[in-house]
């Protein structure tokens, strides 16, 4: 439920992007300087000279799932950051109070 939730917020929120932008943007979000290839000609090789077809459609299937769990990990490390924060400014409060 909660990936809907996310993936409703992205849809709604951003602009749609074509596959070799997001391709470039999931490999920059994995490792900035990975790539070593200029993005706009990453972008539009992706676009016009991989030809569309299932092998194409496979790929850019991938890569949505590939986000979807990048976004449940993201909203896991949020969660696990709150709680270790909540922890640690309980105990915080608790030796500074007695």
């Amino acid at each position: 439920m909660r990936q809907r939730e996310l993936e409703g917020r992205v849809k709604d929120e951003e602009p749609k992007r074509t596959f070799g932008q997001e391709y470039v943007c999931f490999v920059k979000a994995e490792n900035p300087t990975c790539l070593g290839i200029d993005e706009a000609e990453c972008i539009a090789s992706w676009e016009y000279k991989v030809k569309d077809g299932p092998k194409k459609r496979e790929m850019e299937k991938k890569l949505k799932k590939l986000q979807a769990v990048q976004a449940e990990l993201c909203m896991m490390r949020i969660g696990f950051t709150a709680q270790a924060a909540n922890v640690m400014f309980k105990q915080d409060n608790a030796s500074s109070s007695g």
